[in-house]
Formats: C-alpha cells, structure tokens, sequence
C-alpha cells in the first residue's frame, strides 16, 4: 500500500488511557501525504486501498469498500480549490469562502488518515494526538 498510516505517527504513553493505543502526529506530516493521497484517488477514480475495511466484526452483508466510497463521495464535494488552501497557513486567508472551504479539506483529510490508522490497526480502539501547529489551524 502505497498510503501507510503507522509510518507517519509515534506512540504516545497515556497511563490514565489504557484501554486504546495512542498515537502523536504532527500535521506538517499527515496533511500533505494524506491530502496528496485524496487527489490521487478523485484524479484516478480508484478505491483507496488504506480505507477499506477487513476487520472480523464488519457485517459480512456489508461490502468492504462501502464506508471507503463515503470518503471519496465527501472528498469529491470538497471545492477542488480547498485542497490547494489546506496546505497553505491559515494566516493566509481572510475570506470567508476560503477559511470555510480549507478547514472543511483538512477536517476531510484528518478523517481520511484516522480511519487509515484504525484499518491498519485491524479496528482496534486508538487516539490520535495531531500537535499543534498554527499552519494548519482550522
């Protein structure tokens, strides 16, 4: 798979949170990859390999593919204009248009790398730390 998740996050020690695996992220990282991703799959027309899901409690009536094809139906919405905007530094914009259409792409692409993580993770329960980082403010 072209799209790895795990590799683009750290382990992060909660001890009041044992009951899922955490993880630390640092925006500058998963945006650009998992946004570079997004495209590829809208230009390409394919289904994206890191959302589907295979885990042994999915309901077998259900397709694989089926919640996969609901981040690419939302992605496809997204003004194509957004995805260029969500790698630029919120500072940037002052329209309105702009500052919504951005802070919808990133919060698309935050979902999109979430469930990669989580299918990666063979649905297992997890949290995800992304660091601050006032470039990508929503």
């Amino acid at each position: 798979m072209d799209f790895d998740a795990l590799k683009m996050v750290v382990s992060e020690e909660r001890k009041k949170e044992k009951d899922r695996k955490w993880f630390k992220a640092d925006p500058a990282k998963i945006y650009p990859a998992t946004i570079k991703r997004i495209k590829q799959v809208i230009k390409e027309g394919i289904l994206p390999e890191e959302l589907l899901d295979y885990s042994p409690d999915r309901d077998p009536m259900v397709s694989p593919g089926a919640g996969a094809m609901m981040y690419v139906r939302d992605a496809k919405q997204v003004n194509t204009n957004a995805w260029i905007w969500a790698l630029k530094p919120r500072s940037d914009f002052t329209k309105a248009e702009q500052i919504g259409s951005r802070a919808l792409a990133l919060e698309l692409a935050r979902r999109w790398f979430t469930r990669a993580l989580h299918m990666q993770m063979d649905s297992q329960p997890l949290g995800l730390h992304i660091i601050k980082d006032e470039d990508y403010r929503l």
